[in-house]
């Protein structure tokens, strides 16, 4: 009996040392670990270059003047984008939806129930300019691209937790020179503004290097008199498991398309 309490016990130790020594334990290697901010977010950008797929949640206000609110599924690796979008305003309130497929985009008209490309409906070709530029601002993705690491100002401020997962919080400060390009990509409701104290925050997986939380701050002053707060909200998931669903209108103008 002695002998089969023996094996059994020389079993669980060469198991046990099995386990830990090939990593199978589930506990999966920091990659944030022992790394400047800089790197984090350098490797973060390159990591989000090859992503198969994720979702995103934006939420754009601009005092009490202006909010947007946009749903997005992405897949950076094949240039791929399907938006909805509402706005509010004093001016008033809209909706409509894009997809993006390399170069071409297709807008969605909510009056007529329809998909045109920016050529086939007056009008379209300014809002599609001016989504092109919002995909800057609101893609936390595409808003990292943006950022000079060799001249922005990075700072790592420690850790969190989203949804039982560790992720480290870095903030960048772009600088005075970024103003002007923050200024170029504004919603065309604060066409003419002038941008300051821009601050982007990352939340940013340990063991992923995934962006699962993104918030840009600035002040907006509009015609040298008020001063607004402007602020990008966004959340992300599903990372290279969301599917990017066609509507059927689409699907036939895609067709048509060629």
């Amino acid at each position: 009996m002695r002998w089969k309490i023996a094996l059994v016990a020389v079993i669980l130790a060469v198991g046990l040392y099995l386990i830990l020594s090939h990593g199978l334990t589930g506990d999966e290697p920091e990659l944030t670990a022992g790394k400047m901010p800089e790197e984090i977010l350098a490797e973060t950008k390159k990591k989000g270059a090859a992503l198969d797929s994720f979702k995103y949640c934006s939420t754009v206000t601009a005092g009490e003047q202006l909010t947007v609110n946009l749903r997005g599924t992405a897949s950076p690796a094949k240039k791929e984008e399907l938006l909805e979008f509402s706005w509010e305003s004093s001016q008033g309130y809209g909706e409509s939806a894009a997809y993006i497929k390399d170069q071409r985009i297709f807008v969605y008209h909510p009056l007529k129930n329809l998909w045109f490309r920016p050529e086939e409906e007056p009008g379209l070709k300014q809002l599609v300019g001016i989504l092109g530029n919002q995909l800057r601002l609101l893609n936390p993705y595409r808003s990292l691209e943006r950022i000079n690491l060799e001249k922005a100002r990075v700072t790592n401020t420690g850790t969190e937790v989203i949804d039982e997962r560790e992720v480290t919080v870095i903030e960048v400060f772009p600088g005075a020179k970024a103003n002007e390009w923050f200024e170029g990509v504004l919603l065309p409701q604060l066409i003419g503004a002038k941008v300051a104290d821009v601050k982007q925050i990352y939340w940013i997986g340990n063991k992923d290097l995934y962006i699962y939380k993104y918030i840009l701050r600035a002040k907006i002053k509009i015609f040298g008199l008020q001063l607004l707060d402007f602020q990008v909200r966004s959340t992300l998931r599903d990372f290279n498991k969301a599917k990017i669903t066609i509507p059927n209108e689409l699907r036939k103008k895609l067709l048509a398309a060629g």
